[in-house]
């Protein structure tokens, strides 16, 4: 409930002023628009990457959905299934590791490199008797990571990838 004023004046309100004239007229190109038509066509954009991210949600659901339907249980062990992507796509982690659990009513363990090292994605069907949100953040504080979450999921990056191991190792 403040208001913040800014001034300027002299040769630092012609320069700001020219500042921003100059990416407003930059603004009309990218856009094709007009100072009338500016507002409306970013409206347009912005609706438009909603409605795109939506979209692009419910494919990596359903893509998610049916690997996740030609993923055999036996995979690490009984209870416990670990995928490792081969690249990275977080969202998509997300999205498998969900319908792995929800398909096979195990553990899912979902992995990908990154630029920083390693991203994991974990998700339990039932409580049991480890808490993987805990085992997660024990691993991840031993290999520099950061990470954490719940005993039903957890999540969790760190720059050594060995965590990966060690984390299975953790929850078989």
């Amino acid at each position: 409930q403040l208001i913040r004023i800014t001034a300027s004046a002299g040769l630092d309100a012609g320069r700001d002023f020219q500042t921003k004239e100059n990416t407003l007229r930059q603004s009309y190109v990218l856009l094709s628009a007009t100072a009338e038509t500016m507002i409306p066509a970013i409206e347009l954009l912005r609706g438009q990457q909603v409605e795109r991210e939506a979209q692009l949600k419910e494919r990596t659901t359903q893509l998610a959905r049916q690997q996740a339907a030609h993923i055999l249980p036996i995979v690490a062990e009984p209870g416990v299934i670990s995928v490792e992507l081969p690249e990275e796509d977080i969202e998509y982690a997300r999205a498998l590791a969900k319908e792995l659990t929800k398909q096979h009513r195990v553990t899912a363990m979902v992995s990908c490199l990154t630029k920083e090292g390693a991203f994991v994605v974990l998700d339990r069907f039932e409580k049991g008797p480890i808490d993987i949100g805990a085992v997660l953040k024990e691993v991840l504080l031993s290999h520099a990571g950061k990470g954490g979450g719940g005993p039903m999921h957890a999540e969790g990056r760190g720059p050594d990838v060995t965590f990966l191991s060690v984390l299975k190792q953790r929850l078989l």
